[in-house]
Order: structure tokens, then sequence, then C-alpha cells
């Protein structure tokens, strides 16, 4: 049979196959190519890379979507594809929609804080763009544009990071512009190689399918092995199992289809794909060797990137949904609301492993989380929407009366959106990512359109006035409700803005500018996020408020009561809207529980039932239980919080807090062996804390063990993170073991350093006059008290730096 040929690029004109492109219509395309550049590389300086891409995305998808509202109203017709894979694809938003219209904490599924993947706003916004791209993509140029966008923006992307990785930037840069610089354009460096992984393929495929100018080839060649480079560097264990699975399509495809010539009278070869080969033999490589990879990148710093994969196995996900979907089979625990569901049904296997107090909002796929969030009419969307893709992607691209250049198309845009589906299934992108599976589909479905395998449906409502009317009104609310959404987003991305800056300034030590942005954040768009960090932050200015020197008593009195009704309003804030969340619960109880220890009447039954609230809600969470040991010591209930503590550690055996707390009970009863001994797990189970360390010779030390103290201190010392306050006492407390076991040379060494690094303490330069006078070194010292009868260490007091 011969081929079809393909139109030649320069002769496409109309937009839309069969009518005129309207002046709007050619206005749209101005916002959705530069967005296929901006989505990899923009952000914002205030705004974390998730929000500023969700900001771009929706603004611009928003605008679009607008503008050809308005154009469809002004000309009275549509012509949009005849495509099953389109009424799919709305059924996933639609279902989401109702599982957020069921959810028990309707605004977080809605929309949440604006830019979450699994909110009804972020998967509407995602089926808009694949809409619109699957409507104005419709010409071969066009898309040629959509693949030179994201080969430019590969390449912005790529020299930003080696900036940043090889000649590491952050060392020249302008002090006041460097926080503002992302460490990745994309996010996580998963998500980048991600990325990386998308034009990789794009330009395998365009290597060994169509005939391009040699000029053009060696680009293709030089971006293929740039993302070869970037992904052996990033080394994402995941994507190299994918892109050898695809490697070997494309092989099979090409040595199929050749990468002849294209006409009627021209006959297909049947070239060897050698760089497709090419990359299923590195992927091979690195999939089966990624261990000795790993080591070898270990060795060099500058390639010594992590991942940051951290996600439920497969074996909790599929147990967190089974059980969350017995009790809501149909619609799921509510969109954007995973967090809930893996906090009710957290397997028992997942404690005493190094996940045990992560939060996951997603399970080990973005997909899969669906299962748990909308249920079985989620499950059953997208698996018709995949199955669909699938089934039409797989018979298009094997079609054989088609073009080179439409061959190519089809191929490339179903394989491009195929990876991305793949990647989303198995992992949880963010987005950016995610927003490019939509895109590239919508654009399939444009080829498919283009390619008249699938048809376009035309329908115009000028003719009947009762259609008109009916259609007219029902653009009118869709024009109304695009730009009531998108000031609501405009107004979240605001808030979330303002939070960030927010954060800022809390990292600079400026509380009061902390305070005025979260609060600002809060009133632009309230979320419990917000009003926790508020309520944190009343309760840290409470600290201040205590300490003010030249203040009258009811001064300070008046202050406090205020700051903390403030601390405790911003909870019940919090609390109210979302009663599902322990971290609101949690709040609430700390806001209570700083005015237990003043006696404060009530607070400590307020604070109880918060907690336990919180547990109710996070019911295998050992870091809870242990909470509500600190309520009953501020209490001073010591059996209370020994029982608490007893639970906590059924909960997590090897919980290093549990036993550091149980240690400290026990020292301050007097029971020193015992305290010891909890110490000494402690240790043993966590041999980097530093403050456990310090904590356990501190107590040898009390016992007369100064051998043993030594090695404790010496161990905590060996730590470069230990905090000044603790480093302190750590060398004090060492050098006076050093002299009680006759080692006076390093004992003077060490009060030498505690000089230096508390200059205004007298009892430390007493100290070492001693020592090197070779008295006594607590000659004249502390009133006769001698340290290690003391209850507290001399200087100030310890603590863990977990």
């Amino acid at each position: 049979m011969a081929e079809k040929k393909d139109i030649p690029l320069s002769k496409e004109v109309p937009l839309i196959m069969g009518e005129k492109e309207s002046r709007l219509d050619k206005v749209i395309l101005y916002f959705l190519i530069p967005l296929t550049f901006l989505i990899p590389i923009f952000f914002i300086p205030t705004l974390n890379i998730e929000a500023s891409k969700g900001v771009l995305l929706s603004t611009l998808v928003a605008i679009s979507f607008f503008l050809w509202l308005v154009a469809r109203m002004k000309e009275g017709n549509f012509t949009i594809p005849r495509s099953s894979l389109l009424l799919a694809g709305i059924a996933i938003p639609a279902v989401v929609l109702l599982s957020a219209l069921f959810s028990q904490v309707k605004h977080v599924s809605l929309i949440g804080l604006g830019y979450e993947t699994g909110t009804f706003a972020m998967i509407f916004i995602f089926f808009l763009l694949m809409f619109l791209a699957s409507i104005f993509f419709q010409k071969q140029s066009r898309i040629f544009y959509f693949y030179s966008a994201l080969l430019v923006s590969f390449v912005v992307v790529l020299l930003y990071q080696i900036a940043i990785i090889v000649f590491n930037i952050f060392n020249i840069v302008p002090a006041n512009i460097l926080p503002t610089l992302p460490g990745n354009l994309l996010g996580k460096w998963a998500d980048l190689a991600t990325f990386f992984g998308l034009v990789l393929m794009l330009a395998l495929v365009g290597i060994e399918l169509i005939s391009v100018r040699k000029v053009f080839k060696i680009f293709l060649i030089i971006v293929l092995g740039l993302a070869l480079l970037s992904l052996a560097v990033i080394n994402f264990a995941l994507l190299w199992i994918i892109i050898g699975f695809l490697s070997l399509v494309v092989s099979v495809y090409a040595l199929s289809f050749g990468n002849g010539g294209s006409g009627e009278n021209e006959t297909r070869t049947r070239t060897f794909p050698l760089y497709a080969f090419g990359v299923l033999i590195i992927s091979l490589v690195f999939v089966l060797g990624n261990g000795m990879i790993n080591n070898l990148r270990a060795q060099v710093p500058v390639l010594n990137i992590p991942t940051e994969i951290i996600r439920p196995s497969w074996q909790n996900t599929f147990d967190v949904s089974t059980r969350a979907l017995k009790e809501d089979p149909v619609f799921g625990v509510g969109a954007n609301r995973f967090l809930n569901a893996w906090l009710m049904h957290k397997p028992d296997s997942v404690n005493p492993s190094l996940l045990w107090n992560i939060d996951f909002d997603a399970s080990v796929g973005l997909v899969p989380t669906f299962a748990v969030t909308t249920g079985a009419l989620g499950i059953l969307a997208w698996i018709v929407f995949l199955g669909i893709f699938l089934y039409r992607g797989f018979t298009a691209v094997l079609s054989p009366s088609l073009g080179k250049i439409s061959h190519y198309l089809l191929f490339s845009s179903f394989l491009g959106a195929l990876y991305l589906w793949i990647v989303s299934i198995f992992y949880v992108p963010n987005v950016a990512i995610f927003s490019l599976a939509f895109f590239m589909t919508g654009i399939f479905i444009a080829v498919l359109a283009q390619t008249n395998i699938i048809k376009n449906y035309q329908f115009s409502f000028l003719n009947d006035p009762r259609v008109g009317f009916t259609s007219v009104l029902g653009l009118i609310l869709l024009i109304i409700g695009t730009v009531a959404g998108g000031f609501i987003l405009f107004e979240k991305f605001v808030s979330v803005a303002s939070f960030q800056r927010g954060l800022a300034a809390n990292a600079r030590g400026d509380i009061e500018k902390t305070l005025t942005m979260v609060s600002r954040a809060a009133s632009l768009s309230p979320h419990d996020l917000y009003y926790r960090n508020l309520s944190a932050i009343n309760l840290a200015r409470l600290n201040s408020i205590l300490s003010q020197q030249g203040v009258s008593q009811d001064t300070i009195k008046t202050e406090f009561q205020s700051e903390s009704g403030f601390a405790i309003t911003n909870a019940l804030r919090a609390r109210d809207f979302d009663p599902t969340n322990y971290q609101n619960w949690i709040t609430l109880g700390n806001a209570y529980r700083a005015l237990v220890p003043f006696g404060v009447e009530g607070t400590y039954d307020e604070a109880k039932k918060a907690y336990a609230m919180a547990r109710t809600l996070n019911p295998k969470s050992p870091t809870i239980v242990l909470i509500q040991a600190d309520l009953e010591l501020a209490n001073s209930n010591m059996q209370g919080a020994k029982d608490y503590i007893a639970e906590a550690l059924n909960l997590k055996n090897n919980y290093v807090d549990a036993i550091f707390r149980l240690s400290q009970i026990e020292a301050n009863e007097g029971n020193l062996n015992e305290a010891i001994s909890a110490a000494e797990v402690a240790s043993l189970i966590s041999p980097m804390d530093t403050g456990i360390l310090f904590q356990l010779g501190f107590l040898r030390y009390k016992n007369r063990n100064y051998a043993g103290a030594v090695d404790a201190f010496e161990n905590a010392l060996r730590n470069t993170t230990v905090i000044n306050s603790l480093l302190t006492n750590t060398k004090y407390f060492l050098g006076l073991s050093y002299e009680k076991v006759g080692r006076q040379g390093d004992a003077i060494a060490q009060f030498n350093d505690v000089t230096k690094l508390d200059p205004t303490s007298q009892e430390a330069r007493t100290i070492l006059q001693n020592l090197k006078a070779g008295r006594n070194p607590l000659s004249g010292v502390s009133g006769g008290v001698a340290p290690e009868d003391r209850d507290t260490p001399p200087i100030s007091e310890g603590e863990s730096d977990e």
C-alpha cells in the first residue's frame, strides 16, 4: 500500500482543521507555547518550586481557557476533537469533584493551598491543559514548536544545574540574591531526572525515526548525550528501567518502520537503531550495576546527589488502600487527603523502619494515590482513561498508511505521554511533570485529529435561538466560573508567597516580621498551616515576654495573658479549619500545655483532651504518646509520664527520644543506675546523637565513672554538628573527667576552649587557673558544690540536637 504523503509544513495555515483561525485563537498560542518553555525553568523567589509552577500553570491555562470561551461565544461555534480519550479524561476531574464534595473537609479537597496535585482545582487545570492542547496543536509546525521549546528549556535547565553543581555558583552570587535561587529548577532531583528522561526519549525518537539535516541531527545527538550524562549523575533507578523498556520499544519500532523516505515512490530502509540500542544497553548497565555505580558516585562529592525518593512501598500502599476502601469504597477518603488514610491505616511494620515518623501525602505513585482518595470511581476513571490511551496509541502508531512525519509525530507524542504516565504510576512527580503528562496527551490527541485518525466535532449554535440561548448561558457561566476560580487561586498563591516570606524571616530570627507575614497569609486565605504557625510563634514570644528586663510584673503578666490567648485562639482556628488533621490538635494541646506549669486552671485537662484527639487521628504515632508524657511531666506526674513512655516504646521499641526522656526522669528521681542504663541503650540506637552522648557522659560523671564519662564526651565531640551551648558543656565535663583520670594537659586544653566559647564564665577561668597551678580544679568554685552533685550542668542545659 502506498504511503500517505505529509502536508508540507509551510502550507499548513489553519490552526483548527477546516476553519479560519480567529485572532483570539492566535493569542491563545502565545500563552500555550511559552508555557512549554517555562514549566521546567520558572520559579518565583518568594515561593517554593511547587507553588511557583502552580502559579504559572494555573494563570496561563486559566487565561487561555477564558480567551477560548470568549472566542467561541463571539464566533458561535465549537470545533473540538471527537475523542473518546477526551471524554475519559474529563471523567477524572468529575470524579475528583465528587470525592471532594463528599470529603470530610471539602475546602482541603477542592483547592487546598492552591497547588497540590491531588486537589480538584489542579486536576481540572491539568484537564483544561490537555483539552486546549488537543485543539490548538492540530498542526505539525505547532508540535515542532512545542518540541523546540522543550529542548531550549532543557538547555537552560542543564546550564543552570551545571553552574550550581560544577561551578558552585552559590559561592559567587551576592548574599542578598542567594536565598532566592533554588538548588534545583524542577523541585526534587528525581523530578529533574524525569524531565531529562523526557527530553532524552524525544531526542531518541527524532534521531531514529526521521531524516533531518545533519546539523540538527548532531544537535539531537548532543542533547541525547547530555541527557544521558545528567541521568547518570542523578541516577534515579526507576527511570533507567522505564527508559530501558521504552528504548527497546523505539528499537523495535525503528526496525519495523525504518527511517527512509516517505513518498509513494520511495522505499523504506531498515537501518539498525544504533542510538536506541545504545540507550538500552546503558540503561541495562545502570539497572544491574546500580549499587556499584552509587558507590563510585559517592567517591566524587560533586556527583553525590541524593534523589530524595522517600515513599511508601507497594505493599504498604496496598495495605492502606484496601483498609481505606473498606471504610469509603465509592468516593474514597476525599481528594488530597491520602495522609489521613495513611495515618489511620499505617501498617505495623512501618514504625520499626526509618519511615516511622514521615507523614506521607501520597502513596508509592501519584496515580495509585487516587485509589485511596477517590475510591472505586477514581480507580475506574483512571483505568478507563489509561486503557483508552494505550489502545488508541498502539493502534495509531502501528498504522501503515501514514507518512513519515505523521508517524514520527504520533509515535513521539504517544511515547512521551506514555513515559510520563508510567512515571506517574510508579513515582510521585510534582506539578510540572504531571502537567506535562496531560500536555503530551493533549498533543497526541491533536495529532490523531491532524492525521484524520479521529475527526473534529463541529457545533454551531447560531441557527437555533433556543440552542443559542442555552449555549451562550453556559458559556457565560463558564466564563464567570473561570474568572472566579482564577481569582481564588490568585489569592491562594499570594497568601503562600506571604507565608514563605514569613518562613524566611523566621530563619533570620526576625520573629516580628514572621508574625506579620504569616498573619497576612492567614487573612488573605485562611488555612490551618498558617494558623498552626501563628500559634507556634505566639508560644515562642511567651519566652521573650518572661525574660524581659526592667519591666513591671503587671506588664509582663498582661502581655503573657494576651500572647497565650492568641496562641490558643490561633490553635482553635487551625482545629476548626480541619478537625481531621492531627497536627492541629497537637498545636492546640501545645498552646494549653504551655500554661500548665503556671497553674492556669483547666489548661491541663484541655491539653489532655487535645492530645487524646490527635492520638485518635494518628493512633500509631509514638511521638504523640511521648508528647502526652511531657504533659504529665509539666503537671509533675512522674508515674503518668513513665506509663506513657512505656506505651510509646510499645509502639516503637527503638524510640530514642522516649528512652532519653526516661533516662532524664530516672536521673531526676535519683535512680542513677537506671538512668545510665537507659542512656546507654539510647546511645547504642542513635550513636551520633550528641545530646544523648552528653547525657550519658554527664550521668557517668555524676556516678564517679570518669573513664566512662571520657568515652561518652569524646564520642559527642566527634560529631561536628554539636550546638554551641552543648559543645561548651561537653568540653567542661570532659576537662574535669580528664583531670580525674590523670590527663592534666588534656584537661587544660579543654578549659582553654571553654573560656573561648564562653568568655563570661568566671567559673571556667577559675578552674583553668587551678589546673595550671596544679591545685584541685574545683577549689573556690560553685560554693563548694561539685558538678557531680548538681542536678544540671553549670553553663547551660544540654539538650538533644536530634
